[in-house]
């Protein structure tokens, strides 16, 4: 559990710089870029990401798992390293070719062949290896390493729509040198001289097992970006892709568990050991919604005052779009302990496979319907629909093995503080919008979120001012 927490405060930490780093650099980039540009670049990153997920048909969890399975077994990780990185370089050999004939015929060329830096190092990543060993600093320190590069290099090189190229090969760039550089700490972890070609058939299928729900996930989160270009503009694009990124940088605090939880999971199953994974989805689900319920609320109270200050009024449709998607926040959160967590660590991925087939469809479906005649607004729709049918799926299953219900029950207490904090956090939107509204409605709905659970004396909040004062003390 020691090591755990350990992991858990450096994907938190990272998590945190992830926070900060679009409050540092979506201004500036609104500003010098502008919707058109932004939207250009959504829209190819989307289209990128299919084809790299394509590509890796669902390696990077599976690895994960497999590391985590065989760790304990020196000879056993070599093999399935060696093994997983050689299908890995093979299947980007694969999709290099129709990548690149594709792409040559694109007006968007140039873009798409700067981009194909990045889904090299996509392939050539080892990360997976670390997070199956629980090495969670290396991982943390490699990804804040990118992240920093990319920051300066914006601020440095990126000052008007034109350099829509330069953006690019930033975070292309960027991510190749700090992905090189796992490549020189995995002498201490494997040996990686042998593999066996033979191999590629077992793990392309216990890959393509965990690849089906993956594929159905990513259909229904970059499918619309490319139905809004289609059937709209880049802008319509843009509005709605920053509104996403907004969403997700507090979920990205939430879900920073996943990444350590599974492993964790996937050797408690392994030992058969079910009441040990029944606490742990107990626990993490109760902390779920205790961060995650006050977080859409919130994002849902400021958008008004938060994006004309923030992204500029040329931008403020994003504020529709946040608060259609917010409740995404407490959805994706869920979503993240059933399926990345709990049905992956325990080798049920039909179930997952079936919900996100469902909301793939689902959002496919209402895409077409609503973006014609509402265009962000309901791309917006279609993903809100879509993630709460995938949760719903998902629990109605998980229930019928771990005892959940209670702990769902005990957590009404977050919506309604949450609620509370909403109604007073919105009402404060007639102040204005600038950036001092914003502050203010932050520190109001955290202040009036707080002395509601210090009031209901709420377990998880008493345990962290607990350690934070426990702390505070041995540090005097």
């Amino acid at each position: 559990m020691k090591k755990l927490v350990k992991n858990y405060l450096y994907n938190l930490i990272y998590q945190v710089f992830l926070v900060i780093v679009p409050l540092i650099t979506a201004p500036y980039l609104a500003k010098t870029l502008g919707p058109k540009a932004l939207g250009t670049y959504s829209y190819i990153c989307s289209v990128s990401s299919i084809i790299t997920n394509l590509g890796l048909i669902g390696l990077n969890n599976y690895g994960a798992r497999e590391v985590a399975y065989s760790r304990s077994e020196q000879k056993k990780l070599d093999k399935v390293f060696a093994d997983i990185n050689i299908l890995r370089f093979i299947l980007l050999l694969i999709i290099s070719i129709p990548y690149w004939i594709i792409i040559l015929q694109s007006s968007y060329k140039v873009y798409f062949s700067i981009q194909y830096i990045l889904i090299f190092s996509t392939f050539i990543d080892t990360s997976w290896l670390m997070i199956g060993l629980e090495e969670m600093k290396i991982v943390a320190l490699r990804n804040f390493t990118a992240k920093f590069l990319t920051v300066i290099g914006i601020f440095l090189f990126v000052k008007n729509s034109d350099d829509l190229w330069i953006y690019f090969a930033i975070f292309s760039v960027a991510t190749l040198i700090t992905t090189c550089s796992l490549i020189f700490q995995l002498k201490k972890y494997v040996n990686y001289e042998h593999f066996d070609l033979g191999n590629m058939y077992k793990y392309i299928k216990g890959s393509l097992l965990l690849f089906l729900p993956q594929i159905a996930t990513l259909m229904y989160l970059q499918v619309d970006k490319i139905m809004l270009k289609t059937m709209s503009d880049t802008s319509q694009v843009a509005y709605y892709d920053q509104a996403e990124k907004i969403v997700s940088i507090p979920l990205a605090l939430i879900t920073a568990l996943g990444t350590v939880i599974m492993p964790k999971l996937a050797t408690d199953f392994r030992k058969n050991n079910h009441e040990e994974i029944e606490k742990t989805i107990q626990i993490v689900i109760k902390f779920s919604l205790f961060a995650s319920l006050p977080m859409m609320f919130g994002l849902m109270s400021i958008s008004r005052t938060f994006i004309p200050w923030f992204l500029g009024r040329d931008f403020l449709p994003v504020a529709s779009a946040i608060a259609i998607i917010a409740p995404i926040i407490v959805l994706n959160s869920l979503a993240n302990i059933s399926g990345n967590q709990y049905f992956t660590a325990t080798n049920q991925t039909r179930i997952m496979t079936i919900s996100y087939m469902a909301a793939a469809i689902l959002n496919i479906i209402i895409n077409a319907i609503l973006i014609p005649k509402w265009q962000y607004k309901g791309a917006a729709i279609a993903t809100l629909l879509s993630a709460l049918i995938s949760v719903i799926i998902q629990y109605s299953v998980m229930r019928k093995q771990i005892r959940i219900e209670k702990t769902f029950l005990s957590s009404i207490k977050y919506l309604l503080a949450s609620l509370l904090m909403f109604c007073i956090c919105y009402a404060l939107r007639t102040l204005g919008d600038t950036w001092h509204v914003t502050l203010v409605q932050i520190f109001i709905g955290i202040l009036v979120y707080i002395i509601v659970l210090l009031l209901a004396k709420d377990e998880i909040l008493m345990k962290i001012i607990f350690t934070l004062v426990k702390k505070e003390t041995k540090h005097e």
